[in-house]
């Protein structure tokens, strides 16, 4: 992926203020408003398949409007635009500090602009989130390398099969 279509945002919580720091082959840029309401978020929780659009639209236009406050607006802007010129998603890298993890649980993945276009539904936008921690990961213990692993893969009957190789 071209690292002009990425977008990384890195989120911090101040009590009840979400500081949003976003950096891009653009440029950087940093804004803080208040935290998303979680009260929206309970009605996820119960169960979202009985949720019309017109119940979700909002609860992905509130996580899209925590992001895009102040300068990270302009930022993003011209990214998303890049991203609609070639045809090609933007990725946004939510980044969120060890003592952050609450965050990382707000669902993300329902960011919808202003006109209610759910960004990574619609393709124009791939969400990953990464928690970073002071230390790096542990290596792979060696004495457990070749201890058999119970490998599962998803084959949705209205998809076409995954090339797995079986070892």
């Amino acid at each position: 992926m071209s690292k002009a279509l990425e977008l990384t945002f890195q989120l911090t919580a101040h009590g009840e203020q979400l500081e949003v720091r976003a950096t891009a082959a653009g440029g950087e840029s940093r804004a803080e408003g208040p935290m998303p309401s979680t009260a929206q978020f309970d009605l996820l929780v119960a169960d979202p398949t009985l949720m019309t659009p017109s119940q979700l639209v909002p609860i992905g236009q509130t996580l899209y409007q925590s992001l895009m406050r102040g300068d990270v607006v302009k930022l993003a802007s011209s990214v998303l635009e890049e991203g609609r010129r070639d045809k090609k998603p933007v990725h946004f890298e939510l980044r969120f500090d060890a003592d952050q993890t609450m965050l990382a649980q707000y669902p993300w993945e329902m960011i919808a602009d202003d006109m209610g276009r759910f960004l990574v539904r619609d393709g124009l936008v791939d969400v990953t989130r990464y928690i970073t921690y002071p230390q790096p990961p542990p290596t792979l213990d060696a004495a457990i390398r070749n201890l058999p692993l119970l490998r599962i893969v998803s084959q949705p009957v209205t998809l076409p099969a995954l090339a797995v190789l079986a070892e």
